[in-house]
């Protein structure tokens, strides 16, 4: 689709140029990228933008993790490491597709098992084989913040709707507001979706202390790419796209969905939009909030999760095709 529909020239056109930028460390980018890892590489090289965007300085001496960097912040310079991670679509021994759940959004109650069951044993798969690969025993990442970027790749707009499950997966709890306005904390031991069965609380676990902040964006995909590419006019052919964004109201806190045409002249975006770092409690290395300010940020304060930003989160974020000339 992105090689030849003419309704992603917009991706296309920017993802060339921005390549010869890009080192690839691993050997094996464009193999990858052009057969059965395209969604962990475009997840790469968004993250690539991001930090890129951010005035990071990357260090391509070393093969692993995804990307070792530093941030000059005055006179200092601090340097961290991130590894890549993606959620796929479940298959079976075989390699075939395991069917998935419905997911009925309409139906709180069936939402919020996905939410508390089925999406964190999505989660805790590629988290977990990454806490064991230690990359921090390493001589280039031991001592430095390190943490591990994750995006859903379940199926198209998987991430802007578990979005809500991975904290649950990290944390351990469940924050809710009753219906008379009280905000209560649930506890949760396990994930049971089905015969799998998994100890929530990612960093509560044996050796999670070395991971700083889990990263995460409910839209790391090629849609991303074709905004970026058609705001900056690098499409060959006409066409624009509808985003939509769900986003608190920043009076009412309620959530509120906002439309928006690319490309329009007053229209904006960064790389970063979306971007959000949920921080390890128990981290010995805590990851530097100022590296990515435009991120939301999640911290567990006196036994409740709350989030700083200097730019309203965004919950959902999805791209329609909405006319071709």
């Amino acid at each position: 689709m992105v090689k030849e529909s003419l309704n992603y020239t917009g991706a296309k056109n920017i993802i060339e140029p921005l390549m010869r930028w890009y080192i690839d460390i691993d050997g094996n980018f464009v193999e990858q990228f052009q057969t059965t890892g395209f969604y962990q590489r475009i997840w790469e090289l968004l993250l690539f933008s991001i930090f890129t965007e951010n005035d990071c300085i990357f260090d391509t001496s070393f093969n692993a993790p995804d990307f070792n960097l530093s941030f000059i912040n005055g006179f200092y310079t601090i340097p961290f490491a991130i590894e890549a991670t993606t959620v796929n679509r479940p298959v079976d021994r075989t390699g075939q597709p395991i069917a998935m759940p419905e997911v009925n959004r309409s139906n709180i109650e069936e939402y919020n098992n996905l939410l508390v069951n089925y999406f964190p044993t999505r989660y805790s798969g590629p988290l977990l084989a990454k806490l064991k690969k230690k990359y921090w025993e390493q001589d280039h990442v031991s001592g430095k913040p390190f943490a591990i970027a994750i995006t859903d790749c379940q199926f198209k707009g998987a991430g802007n709707i578990s979005h809500d499950a991975l904290p649950l997966y990290l944390y351990g709890f469940q924050q809710k507001v009753t219906s008379a306005g009280v905000e209560e904390r649930i506890d949760i031991n396990f994930h049971i979706w089905g015969t799998k069965k998994v100890p929530s609380g990612f960093f509560n676990f044996d050796d999670s202390e070395n991971i700083s902040a889990i990263l995460f964006s409910p839209a790391g995909d090629i849609d991303k790419f074709n905004r970026m590419g058609l705001k900056d006019d690098f499409n060959d052919t006409k066409y624009k796209i509808k985003r939509t964004v769900k986003s608190p109201n920043s009076e009412t806190w309620e959530i509120e969905t906002i439309i928006r045409i690319v490309p329009t002249k007053k229209y904006t975006e960064t790389w970063d939009e979306g971007l959000v770092v949920y921080h390890n409690p128990n981290a010995l290395y805590p990851f530097p909030i100022f590296i990515l300010p435009n991120a939301t940020h999640y911290h567990v304060v006196d036994g409740r999760l709350i989030a700083e930003f200097d730019r309203l989160p965004i919950i959902e974020d999805s791209s329609e095709i909405i006319r071709y000339e």
